[in-house]
């Protein structure tokens, strides 16, 4: 069973230009300077919303088989084709803090980011790079993927469904609320650990898997659309002050706000792998080709943005530094993909088709 379709290449892009948005504002913001890029740059984080969706909803489908595949092959799988992008751009940040001679580096703290640890302690989830502990998350999800997949394979998956997101509410209310309302990044523990660790978005990951199961649905261009006036409402609504979310929500009036988004999503997901208008236009190649080099986009942008703000004096030239910081951040994604995501890959494949081989001779 086989989700991918190539619109989600291009959904995939477009939730990482979102993120990057959202971390040129932040900068700009930070120093005192106004945003610019409006609503795209205030909720690009939910970028990280659409992800964590679009991951379950393509990679849980191989668990609803009566023949899955082992969890151990399944896990190198998924390390062997996230690894090579994400350790040379951590290599590359790693270069950029001692360039800048960043203060308050410490590289001790920064190896939690190689065994994907670093979203366990406030002190350690920005070490290296900012968007390093999504990646942490996902991986913690890989790990309990086999077991969460095979709970959607048959009938009773609706009600799995209801449990996770009980589950990760639950677990966002708790934390939520006994937390001092600092941002998690100023050393919040409760807050932390509602905002940046795996059960916080347990139910991201359960709405993917939901989605994946509900493939076939009537009119799925009005799924798109509520899925897209969903997210919309609550961005506007739920959030008055947009530059409240610098950091994640730190109020239990924000409790639903990412879950809710990530119900939205996962029915643009339905909506854009179904034939119709919206699919056609996400495979336009300009689009599949930004969703090709995404997540080497997405791992590389902060330290390039943070250079740039440096060099141009960001806030005395904003402007050119948000079109520069854009064409940057692609053009070091790209080169990334070009020079290790896409070789990486191509050997991965290659190792796992021989290793098939070899079990079937």
């Amino acid at each position: 069973m086989r989700n991918w379709v190539p619109s989600l290449q291009s959904l995939r892009g477009l939730a990482a230009v979102a993120v990057v948005a959202f971390h040129v504002d932040a900068l700009l913001v930070l120093h005192g300077q106004k945003a610019l890029l409006g609503a795209v740059g205030a909720y690009g984080w939910l970028g990280v919303d659409l992800f964590f969706v679009l991951s379950a909803y393509l990679l849980g489908p191989r668990f609803f088989t009566e023949a899955p595949p082992s969890k151990r092959r399944f896990w190198l799988e998924r390390f062997l084709r996230i690894g090579p992008a994400y350790y040379a751009a951590a290599a590359v940040a790693v270069v950029v803090a001692l360039v800048r001679d960043a203060p308050g580096f410490n590289p001790w703290l920064a190896a939690t980011n190689l065994v994907f640890l670093q979203n366990l302690r406030p002190e350690t989830w920005a070490t290296l790079n900012v968007v390093f502990w999504t990646l942490a998350v996902e991986v913690h999800f890989y790990l309990i993927l086999p077991w969460m997949a095979r709970r959607f394979r048959g009938p009773r998956w609706p009600a799995w469904l209801v449990a996770f997101l009980a589950m990760s509410l639950a677990f966002r209310f708790a934390t939520f609320g006994h937390g001092d309302g600092r941002p998690f990044g100023d050393g919040d523990p409760w807050l932390f650990f509602g905002a940046a660790t795996l059960p916080g978005f347990i139910g991201h990951f359960a709405l993917g898997l939901a989605a994946a199961r509900a493939q076939e649905v009537r009119k799925p261009g009005l799924w798109a659309g509520f899925g897209l006036v969903l997210v919309a409402l609550l961005a506007f609504s739920i959030v008055p002050d947009r530059w409240a979310t610098l950091l994640p929500p730190s109020g239990t009036e924000h409790v639903l706000l990412r879950p809710l988004a990530a119900a939205g999503f996962a029915m643009v997901v339905l909506g854009c792998t179904s034939p119709g208008r919206l699919r056609r236009v996400l495979e336009l190649r300009p689009l599949l080709r930004l969703g090709d080099v995404s997540f080497c986009v997405y791992l590389l942008h902060f330290p390039v943005l943070v250079v740039l703000f440096d060099a141009l004096n960001g806030t005395v030239h904003p402007w050119r530094f948000a079109a520069l910081g854009f064409a940057a951040s692609l053009l070091a994604g790209t080169l990334l993909y070009i020079l290790v995501e896409r070789p990486a890959e191509r050997w991965r494949k290659a190792w796992m088709d021989r290793r098939r081989a070899s079990v079937s001779a």
